[in-house]
């Protein structure tokens, strides 16, 4: 289960919920009469085929097919138009080519290679006395779709109820099993208007209640001239919010986008909303499917009546139009159900740009009413991505629920959604997909130099630091470390350069990376340094940059209130490799914690000895006397004793392999103040990078010839 909160500070709010579970039912039969070959099709009603570009379709013997091209009307090359728009197919096969002898256009033969349509195809709507959404005698079901002489496709459904002219939710599938012949790429040539319909919005205007001007006046009648409300120029003000978003039929055909624009297919939401969190999430959504080249049912809905405060702190239900017609959603919601593996993922979000603070659910007013939903409410982790003024917030909930859904609930009222809800743990494959892509919309999302994490001030900070130096191997050796740091909730990387100023390659791999960072640098006394030919042990690395990570902690927290502190400093070299759960581990250290390494040391892991949980030894094979023998990346140290103890600094004037030992001799006076940690789990390795062959690029250098990277952007 994941729960994401999206947020724009104070003006672009949009909280996420997701949650992960099974629908039981039947699975999607197909019972087309056609042999699908390269040609994808989705099926929203038996019998009827919708097809979709990409391929050829081959027909059943025996049998007679009819393919409706609803062109409006039809014409071949000699320009001779038909007003007739189906296709009578005959299945006689030519038994020496095994080819179809004829194709009828009824009433006139022509050649299937001849047919174009002059113009484009158009959709229609059917209402449907169908029990949806809230019990109400209002609520009606409206497919729209395409209409072939007496049959009907529907390409999406809403639940609408004709009373109130409010939109309850949308369905549609988006046809991820597509991905493979294109993208989802926006179609500029859009309808500029949306269809009302002559059956819905009959006492009010829907077109007219979403006029800016209109709009305008409403706002200024209920809150006055000087609101804060109404602003075009903040992108204060309620857009024609797409429930089925015309991006998920781009993949398909224009057509199929165009059918999407009507009102009944629209929810008040604002604009800030609308083309900000909402819009990420539904490309998002596209991406996603795509990834997975899988179809999806899609749900996307509303919930509740907006109320925002008048200048006596009154709320006040907001309605676009009049007499309490077309409510403004409090909730925006959207569930994506994966057929095939009878799973879904659901998507709830604040339609208020106006909070200030996030509301929580209760027991009496609950969008989702399931069991056991507070007991896991406290079990939060957050982490936060900025953009310019952009937040993001996501949060992972790792766990179980036990007991989901009979059905949907609001308050109590039961919808008609004709499935069954389950609960599944997270399979761990798809928790790592979803993992990724957080990753992945972090980087695209966070701006230079921000602070993406630190959001939430119940979860400890967790400060990286971790000196690096130039070499051939760097850059590969920080990017695997930002996409391991991507996925850690508050986490702050404090990266210090071992150079006399800050390196162009370094800082641009920092500004693409999405971590929250600070970027130091101190140079290496040259007699502390390394040379080519001594061994990598014979003098330490990163002395002086891991003190200036620390002078810096000391410096920015030197003003606070150290009680009010909650963070964990650990020093991750750029060199190892790193599990997620080890910063889950380390996050709730209160002295100094330590855990196991592995591939260091000449043994496969090193290792702290534990007896009833107190450290009583050490399982090493170097130096095992040690006061305090583990390793670089074997322990970390809470933030407020590391502050409390000015004198706790790493030195040069140490044994060899005494670094981390003499340093935590200043925190604490001996082994039975330390925090063992997954003293019987691997989740740190040594994985110091090969050094580069690069023989020939010496010889690159030696004839005075550029190096074999020198076009490339690093």
């Amino acid at each position: 289960m994941l729960l994401v909160r999206v947020l724009w500070p104070r003006f672009l709010v949009l909280e996420v919920l997701i949650l992960h579970f099974l629908i039981l039912g039947e699975s999607r039969k197909t019972l087309s009469s056609c042999d699908k070959e390269s040609l994808k099709y989705k099926t929203p009603r038996p019998k009827i085929d919708l097809g979709c570009p990409g391929g050829a379709l081959r027909f059943n013997k025996q049998r007679e097919t009819r393919v409706s091209t609803k062109c409006n009307p039809i014409a071949d090359n000699n320009n001779n138009k038909n007003s007739t728009t189906t296709l009578v197919i005959h299945d006689y096969i030519d038994p020496e080519s095994g080819e179809e002898k004829r194709i009828e256009l009824s009433p006139n033969d022509t050649s299937w290679k001849t047919l174009t349509c002059t113009r484009k195809i158009r959709e229609s709507t059917k209402t449907r006395l169908q029990p949806c959404g809230p019990i109400s005698y209002s609520n009606v079901m409206i497919d729209i779709g395409w209409t072939s002489d007496t049959n009907f496709t529907t390409q999406l459904s809403v639940c609408h109820n004709i009373a109130d002219e409010t939109t309850w939710f949308s369905n549609h599938t988006i046809q991820g099993s597509l991905s493979s012949f294109g993208t989802f790429e926006k179609d500029d040539s859009r309808p500029s208007y949306f269809k009302e319909g002559s059956q819905f919005f009959t006492k009010s205007s829907a077109s007219t209640s979403y006029k800016l001007r209109t709009q305008k006046d409403k706002f200024i009648k209920i809150f006055g001239a000087q609101n804060d409300f109404f602003s075009i120029r903040r992108s204060f003000y309620l857009a024609r919010g797409h429930l089925t978003p015309d991006g998920d039929f781009d993949l398909i055909h224009n057509s199929l986008a165009d059918a999407t624009y009507h009102y009944i297919n629209v929810a008040p939401m604002w604009q800030s909303i609308n083309n900000g969190n909402w819009k990420v999430l539904e490309g998002s959504i596209r991406l996603y499917v795509s990834l997975l080249s899988e179809d999806f049912v899609v749900y996307t809905g509303t919930y509740g009546v907006l109320k925002l405060p008048n200048k006596n702190g009154v709320k006040i239900p907001i309605y676009l139009g009049e007499d309490e017609l077309i409510p403004v959603p409090k909730l925006i919601w959207k569930i994506l159900f994966n057929p095939r593996r009878e799973e879904a993922i659901v998507f709830i979000g604040s339609n208020n740009p106006f909070l200030e603070q996030i509301e929580t659910m209760n027991n009496n007013n609950t969008f989702l009413n399931f069991v056991n939903y507070f007991k896991c409410y406290s079990r939060l982790r957050f982490f936060q991505i900025r953009h310019r003024k952009t937040i993001l917030v996501i949060a992972l909930l790792l766990f179980t629920i036990s007991i989901f859904w009979e059905s949907i609930h609001f308050n109590s009222t039961e919808w008609s959604t004709g499935g069954k809800f389950k609960s599944l743990r997270l399979y761990q494959d798809e928790m790592l997909l979803l993992q990724a892509h957080i990753g992945y919309l972090r980087k695209k999302l966070a701006n230079a130099g921000v602070n993406v994490n630190l959001n939430d001030p119940d979860i400890p900070t967790i400060y990286v630091i971790t000196p690096t130096y130039g070499r051939p191997e760097q850059l590969a050796e920080l990017t695997r470390l930002c996409h391991t740091f991507l996925l850690v909730p508050n986490l702050h990387w404090i990266l210090v350069e071992d150079a006399k100023i800050p390196t162009t390659l370094v800082t641009n791999f920092l500004n693409n990376c999405g971590v929250s960072y600070t970027q130091l640098y101190v140079l290496t006394p040259e007699q502390a340094k390394l040379k080519d030919m001594d061994p990598h042990w014979s003098k330490p690395r990163g002395v002086i940059q891991r003190n200036e990570g620390i002078q810096y902690l000391r410096n920015l927290f030197a003003k606070n209130n150290q009680e009010d502190l909650k963070g964990v400093v650990y020093f991750g070299d750029d060199d190892n490799t790193y599990s997620l759960e080890l910063f889950s581990t380390m996050r709730d250290t209160k002295t100094v914690s330590v855990w196991p390494v592995a591939l260091v040391g000449g043994l496969l892991v090193e290792k702290p000895r534990v007896n009833n949980g107190k450290v009583v030894g050490w399982d090493v094979a170097w130096s095992p006397y040690r006061a305090f023998a583990t390793d670089m990346a074997g322990f970390a140290v809470n933030l407020q004793l590391l502050l409390r103890k000015p004198r706790a600094k790493f030195s040069y004037r140490v044994k060899i392999g005494q670094l981390e030992s003499e340093f935590i001799k200043h925190l604490i006076p001996d082994i039975s103040h330390l925090e063992p940690k997954s003293h019987k789990k691997i989740q740190v390795w040594h994985t110091r990078a090969k050094k580069a062959n690069l023989e020939q690029e010496v010889k690159l250098k030696i004839n005075l010839l550029p190096p074999s990277d020198a076009n490339f952007v690093m």
